[in-house]
């Protein structure tokens, strides 16, 4: 997951890249899914941290492995949430951040996340 968030007030504007994989550990990964979102949200600030969540809409991609050298790829629009906390210093800060994408090929997932950049 990768992120570009400006907030304004209370108003979160993000664009945002995430995407899962199965991991298999006999052979290649069978499925992965991504997406690529622009979205909008609210957050609520701390002294020390802020909370937020978003939604959007945006392109998934999926790609499914029948057998090792065949794939089926497909491209759809779907909407992109998230909901985010991090603690945070001036230039820096960590958090958690639960993410996914409702659409034909649907996703969820969880993600450690580092801030860069002048957090006010």
């Amino acid at each position: 997951m990768a992120s570009v968030e400006i907030l304004r007030g209370k108003t979160l504007f993000e664009v945002r890249t995430a995407g899962v994989t199965e991991l298999s550990l006999l052979g290649p990964s069978d499925e992965s899914t991504a997406d690529v979102g622009l979205m909008i949200g609210r957050a609520e600030r701390s002294r020390h941290g802020i909370g937020s969540a978003a939604i959007g809409l945006g392109l998934v991609h999926s790609v499914r492995s029948l057998r090792l050298v065949h794939s089926v790829r497909s491209w759809g629009v779907g909407v992109p949430v998230e909901v985010a906390t991090s603690i945070h210093g001036s230039n820096f800060g960590v958090g958690v951040s639960l993410f996914g994408n409702l659409s034909a090929n649907s996703f969820a997932g969880a993600a450690l996340t580092i801030s860069v950049g002048k957090m006010r």
